[in-house]
């Protein structure tokens, strides 16, 4: 049976206080915010209970999907997140199943709408990573009229 990954790629949030100062600096583009700004930040999280819920809900998303695939063809599909801004960033779920010995990949981003910018730097930096290993990737556009 031929296995195939499945990358569910994401923007990503923190998981806890103290991603919020490496995601910041990440969505800065390697510039990390001033302790006004990074405050201000942690306030916003503290504001909604203390960390955003979207990590959870993401992973819960990817473990609905496993569960689905699961159903229909039991040990055929791998899925795994691949977040833009948080671990496991895009790149290293893709060493994952690299390590794992996937040689092909289907990449699907949560947002339902296809921005060559947005949607189509995700499917990239997963390309990019998957060329390294030789694997294929299969993006996935635009899923919102399916």
């Amino acid at each position: 049976m031929t296995k195939t990954g499945v990358l569910l790629m994401a923007y990503g949030t923190p998981r806890s206080q103290d991603e919020i100062l490496p995601y910041y600096t990440d969505i800065r583009r390697g510039r990390a915010p001033t302790p006004e700004l990074l405050a201000e930040l942690t306030a916003r999280y503290d504001a909604i209970g203390g960390i955003s819920p979207l990590a959870q809900r993401t992973e819960s998303q990817r473990d609905e999907l496993q569960r689905q695939h699961d159903a229909l063809e039991p040990g055929r599909y791998s899925v795994r997140l691949g977040l833009k801004h948080a671990h496991p960033m895009i790149e290293e779920a893709v060493e994952d199943f690299a390590r794992d010995g996937y040689t092909d990949l289907v990449a699907l981003v949560l947002a339902p709408h296809f921005s060559s910018y947005s949607i189509g730097q995700y499917v990239g930096r997963a390309r990019e990573a998957a060329t390294r290993h030789g694997i294929t990737v299969k993006g996935i556009e635009s899923w919102a009229t399916e």
